[in-house]
């Protein structure tokens, strides 16, 4: 984990979300509708701004990536709930294995669509063999149903085979939260 990392990901919505995931590492994960918008984004006043005071704030520099989005959900009453909780799962795609992941990862989305209290779900691809989950919730219970859910046990059951490193899941505390749907 990094002292910060700042996620630039291509969706067709603006959503924002900042997490905590210990007093020390912090993460910024923003989905932009177009890369234009992303890279205005990333060249504008709230990137310079961060860029400025990160060695104020930061033990590093900030660590700023494009991901793209492969699959997403965000529920309709995200506009009236606002998460709490949140899981980051990074994955890494054996040699060979990174077409399994992506296609993991996209039939993902159906089982997490049976799972209510799975208020907003990210899968992403960073580059040809990184890979990762984002996902928010607004209560303990649901955080803990996901993780006990399908979409994890499949995740587990299939690590062995298509993952190059252990699974690191990684819970956090959502801080901020901008939602358009």
């Amino acid at each position: 984990m990094y002292p910060l990392i700042h996620s630039f990901i291509q969706l067709t919505r603006l959503d924002r979300y900042g997490a905590m995931f210990s007093e020390t590492e912090y993460a910024i994960f923003d989905t932009f509708p177009t890369t234009s918008g992303r890279d205005t984004h990333l060249n504008g006043r709230v990137a310079a701004a961060l860029t400025a005071n990160a060695p104020t704030l930061l033990t590093s520099g900030p660590e700023i990536d494009k991901i793209d989005i492969l699959a997403a959900l965000v529920r309709p009453e995200s506009k009236l709930l606002t998460p709490t909780l949140g899981l980051h799962v990074p994955l890494v795609a054996k040699p060979g294995k990174s077409d399994a992941v992506k296609n993991f990862l996209i039939s993902a989305l159906s089982l997490v669509e049976k799972e209510p209290q799975t208020l907003q779900w990210f899968a992403y691809q960073k580059s040809e063999t990184e890979f990762g989950i984002f996902d928010t919730f607004t209560t303990e219970s649901g955080r803990q149903a996901h993780l006990n859910g399908k979409v994890a046990a499949a995740l587990v059951q299939n690590a062995d085979e298509l993952l190059g490193q252990p699974l690191d899941i990684q819970e956090a505390d959502i801080l901020a939260v901008k939602v358009i749907v």
